[in-house]
């Protein structure tokens, strides 16, 4: 008798039986066929490099202004605020420090537009399908109601607790001015930390990624330039707004004071819209995230997160 030809052991890679001698794809053709897939479209190159040339002019623009910013910063409201002159060797460091980085990112700028970004072309690896285990949320939705209401409960009772502390401990009388502004006593890490963390919206994640993927490195650099010379005028800001006006609590109570009603009418206006957007922004970002990690319905995770907020916020005030 004929020994019997035994098959080659199969085994099972996303979803497709491969062979174990030549390792070949037996069910993938059912599933995914490289050459059904539309055609690239051409490479723009014209307009490619229109969007890298206004991209590059728009990023050079905003860095002659952050230059000529702390051009002023440093010869003008430093001194004051040190109380004293700079020497000339000082200025020179400064003006020297500041312009470095000036060319340095120019000459970048440089070579993102002469560069070649290139095209992937489609292979077997980089057009291998996914595991349908992707479409799976990583997480148990017990993970995503934990974090829901675990997180809201445990800051609520946490901030409660150092609240009645430095009430009893300290003598702290917490009136609706201390709530307001916290006493106007939060040091300088704190205010850094609460502008990143304000300034990080879920725009900032999100978008970041998009245009990494769809413009490569040079995306989020263009898309990260557009803060930087805000974050230098906010800084000027803050410091004329200590100056002159200690006692304020809003932007909108320093224009009333100095343009009358109509305009205070008008920027309360507009600052009640952007708080409406910025709080749906971050609202729909939080939601999305936390239904794509556990698959909690986002409809509801939209409705529980901001108990915890409001919880800890109603305890805690500013502070």
């Amino acid at each position: 008798m004929s020994a019997k030809t035994m098959p080659a052991p199969v085994r099972t890679v996303y979803g497709c039986e491969v062979d174990e001698e030549d390792g070949s794809l037996e069910n993938l053709a059912s599933r995914w066929r490289l050459e059904d897939l539309p055609p690239l479209p051409p490479p723009k190159k014209c307009d490619m490099l229109l969007q890298s040339t206004g991209g590059t002019f728009y990023v050079s623009f905003q860095i002659f202004c952050l230059v000529g910013g702390t051009h002023g910063l440093a010869l003008t409201i430093l001194p004051r605020f040190l109380g004293q002159m700079l020497t000339a060797d000082q200025r020179f460091l400064y003006l020297t420090a500041i312009y470095t980085e000036a060319v340095i990112a120019v000459v970048c700028l440089l070579f993102i537009l002469c560069g070649d970004p290139g095209v992937i072309p489609r292979t077997e690896e980089n057009c291998f399908p996914l595991p349908a285990e992707v479409d799976n949320p990583p997480l148990p939705k017990e993970s995503g109601y934990a974090i829901l209401l675990g997180f809201g409960a445990f800051f609520s009772v946490v901030t409660t607790v150092l609240v009645y502390l430095d009430k009893h401990a300290n003598g702290t009388v917490h009136t609706s001015e201390f709530f307001n502004t916290a006493g106007r006593t939060v040091n300088t890490g704190l205010t850094a930390s609460v502008i990143v963390s304000q300034w990080t919206w879920p725009a900032t994640l999100l978008q970041s990624c998009n245009v990494a993927w769809r413009y490569g490195v040079s995306g989020p650099f263009w898309y990260a330039s557009g803060a930087t010379i805000q974050v230098v005028l906010f800084g000027i800001l803050a410091i004329a707004v200590k100056r002159r006006a200690r006692t304020a609590h809003t932007v909108c109570e320093m224009v009333l004071a100095r343009w009358g009603k109509r305009a205070h009418l008008t920027f309360l206006f507009f600052a009640l819209l952007a708080n409406v957007l910025v709080t749906s922004i971050l609202l729909l970002g939080g939601a999305a995230t936390v239904t794509a990690l556990t698959g909690v319905d986002t409809n509801l995770a939209a409705f529980l997160i901001p108990w915890g907020v409001i919880l800890y916020t109603a305890a805690g005030g500013l502070k």
